[in-house]
Parts: structure tokens; sequence; C-alpha cells
């Protein structure tokens, strides 16, 4: 029996790399206010997979 469910491929390594690399470091804070927490201390429970600069 063949599966013919289409192949997840993982994400381009490299282009998250790059990604990572010409971001500039976040606060804290600003990390706090792009995953909308109130409290900085707590981490979000599933973060978004796409971070857009």
């Amino acid at each position: 029996m063949i599966n013919n469910k289409p192949i997840h491929k993982p994400a381009n390594n490299k282009a998250i790399a790059e990604m990572l690399k010409n971001s500039k470091p976040l606060s804290v804070n600003e990390l706090a206010n792009r995953f909308e927490i109130s409290d900085p201390t707590r981490a979000p429970i599933e973060p978004p997979a796409i971070i857009t600069p």
C-alpha cells in the first residue's frame, strides 16, 4: 500500500540561521510584548511557529 500523503520537510535551517543572525537581540520586555505576555517571567505555553522581525 502506497502512502500518498505529502512529505513535510523540516524548516530551512540556513534561512532560520540568517534570520536570527540579522535580527537584533530582544530585551525581556520586547519579548513579552511580542508574545503578548503580561508577566515577563512567564514563558509562552506555545510560541508562534514563525516569528517575523
